[in-house]
């Protein structure tokens, strides 16, 4: 899922790459060439490719339960995205094999005909493994369109990979209008170059 104490989410992981990327990627990762690399390398990149995968199978999305409540209102803070709207009855968790929750987001209604993609919040030390992206993907599935979100300018090129696409002030719902309006006043006096994107899903 504006004043200028928080950023429009989703994301903080609402997901740049080293963030927990819905590509579940982190650019700092590049890949070595086999020209020259030595068996222990290969060996190396081998382990690291199966525990890569490890993880991934271990993600499970369900939803939340009241008694996580305020384990995502904890997250929601700790990544600095929107406050507003934390409804634990909305969101999904992703979890591992013990339970443990590693992610969350949510389907956010603002009125009775706006839906958001919302709450994009994965703890630090799970980030980059696919969190965000399997969390996207389970959140799409079953959700009416169209869909909106926001974001910083920098990851509109992540979420157009799941269909979305940045709109003009024109096409945005007056809701998004508003919080445009003081997200661009918050970034001039912060003089910072990331702006608010706005982005639709059919």
């Amino acid at each position: 899922m504006a004043s200028p104490r928080w950023r429009p989410s989703p994301p903080s992981l609402a997901g740049s790459p080293s963030a927990g990327s819905p590509t579940g990627q982190n650019r700092s990762s590049g890949r070595s060439s086999s020209t020259g690399s030595s068996p222990r390398s290969s060996s190396s990149s081998r382990r690291g490719w199966c525990k890569h995968h490890l993880i991934m199978s271990t993600i499970k999305l369900r939803p939340a339960r009241e008694t996580e409540s305020s384990q995502i209102r904890d997250l929601i803070h700790l990544t600095g995205i929107n406050p507003m709207g934390l409804d634990w009855r909305r969101f999904v968790v992703a979890v591992d094999d013990r339970d443990q929750v590693l992610g969350i987001g949510q389907i956010k209604p603002h009125g009775t005909d706006i839906l958001e993609l919302a709450s994009l919040a994965v703890y630090p030390q799970h980030r980059g493994k696919g969190v965000a992206r399997a969390i996207i993907e389970h959140l799409l599935k079953d959700s009416p369109r169209p869909l909106y979100l926001m974001c910083e300018s920098s990851l509109g090129k992540l979420y157009e990979k799941f269909g979305f696409r940045g709109i003009p002030y024109e096409e945005m719902p007056r809701y998004y209008q508003r919080i445009s309006k003081l997200a661009e006043l918050a970034t001039t006096l912060a003089r910072r170059e990331e702006r608010l994107l706005v982005m639709k899903l059919q």
